[in-house]
């Protein structure tokens, strides 16, 4: 249950991330340099987080009744399942609206969404590996990462509209 939460809040923060601050490119001109490579992060970190998780909920039930009870008692997955580090990310992002000034985004809420969601395809690529799956949800999450990635690419990296701008947003469009 804590995988199916986790999956679906991963997805409603890297949309809304996309969303309100990438697609509206106004908003992306007003933010600060900082703001955007954090927001961007966040959006790349939460589309990875749902591509993993999506891959290991699709695996489980690919799995037979047995296989199912010894994978879901692995204290990896429990741990993987966990929902803390999007909650903090969420609120972060609330804060952003709430107090658009003195909200504090910081890199370590970024680190924590990575890290979980290498944690999950880590536990995917081991208990799972006999497992494959492969679905439309999955393909498309694949698709957000890589828009996440170019939405980086072209508003908070170094080299943010310089000389591959034109690269990235053929790739983005």
């Amino acid at each position: 249950v804590g995988l199916h939460r986790c999956l679906h809040k991963a997805c409603i923060l890297s949309r809304s991330i996309h969303q309100q601050f990438v697609e509206k490119v106004a908003l992306a001109v007003v933010q600060d340099p900082a703001s955007m490579r954090w927001l961007c992060g966040a959006e790349l970190a939460a589309a990875q987080l749902a591509y993993a998780a999506v891959g290991v909920l699709g695996s489980l039930h690919t799995l037979d009744a047995s296989r199912y009870h010894e994978v879901a008692c692995n204290p990896a997955l429990g741990g993987a399942g966990s929902e803390a580090s999007l909650d903090e990310v969420l609120a972060a992002l609330l804060g952003i609206f709430e107090r658009p000034n003195e909200s504090t985004l910081s890199p370590e809420l970024l680190s924590s969404l990575r890290a979980q969601g290498a944690q999950l395809l880590s536990l995917q690529n081991s208990v799972l590996r006999d497992e494959h799956f492969v679905s439309w949800q999955r393909a498309g999450l694949a698709v957000e990462a890589l828009r996440a990635s170019c939405a980086s690419a072209l508003y908070a990296s170094e080299d943010a509209g310089g000389s591959r701008r034109r690269r990235w947003q053929d790739l983005y469009d």
